[in-house]
């Protein structure tokens, strides 16, 4: 290998790097004005949590669940602006826990995962194989349905944590108990 300025006109090379650098974000800027007149919305932010998002597609798949479990069980629904912020405020409630969650360290395992999944299984008398099965009977996705149960079990955990840090027992209110049950005896 030779050095590279042996033998090779750096000046054209030079000249050629700074005429890229100079016209390529004009040409960017152009492509991205073609794409955008021409683009599809994908998705939108209903809200920003710290350094987490509320996507409008989880706002209205989560709203649409539970506009339909009122209607299922005959209850008179919100007006809608109120069912919306409703749901959204519990989106973002949901968004923090699950960041301070993962601030704090707790992580679900796979296997803690599969086991809950498979207590669900045998609450509806199928097998844990036979669960995607029954879920895309119901019009759930199996991945989605996996990835909402973690959560759910991550929150559960961050609260049965603030829950224990919460709990102090004094020494007199263990003597006081102990007197309580040997009065029992």
């Amino acid at each position: 290998v030779r050095p590279l300025h042996q033998g090779l006109n750096w000046l054209p090379v030079l000249l050629a790097g700074l005429a890229i650098t100079l016209f390529a974000p004009s040409a960017a800027m152009a492509q991205s004005r073609e794409l955008s007149s021409s683009g599809e919305l994908l998705d939108g932010i209903a809200a920003i949590v710290n350094d987490g998002v509320v996507l409008k597609s989880e706002l209205q798949l989560e709203t649409r669940r539970i506009a339909d479990r009122l209607k299922a069980q005959n209850t008179q629904m919100p007006p809608n602006d109120v069912l919306l912020r409703q749901v959204l405020d519990r989106l973002i409630i949901q968004q923090l826990q699950l960041q301070r969650a993962d601030r704090v360290g707790i992580k679900i395992s796979d296997e803690t995962l599969n086991q809950a999944l498979a207590n669900i299984a045998a609450r509806n008398n199928v097998s844990l194989a036979e669960l995607p099965e029954l879920l895309a009977r119901e019009g759930v996705n199996y991945s989605a349905y996996r990835s909402e149960l973690r959560q759910q079990i991550t929150i559960d955990q961050l609260r049965q944590r603030d829950v224990l840090q919460r709990i102090a027992v004094s020494p007199q209110e263990v003597d006081a108990f102990l007197a309580r049950q040997e009065g029992k005896a």
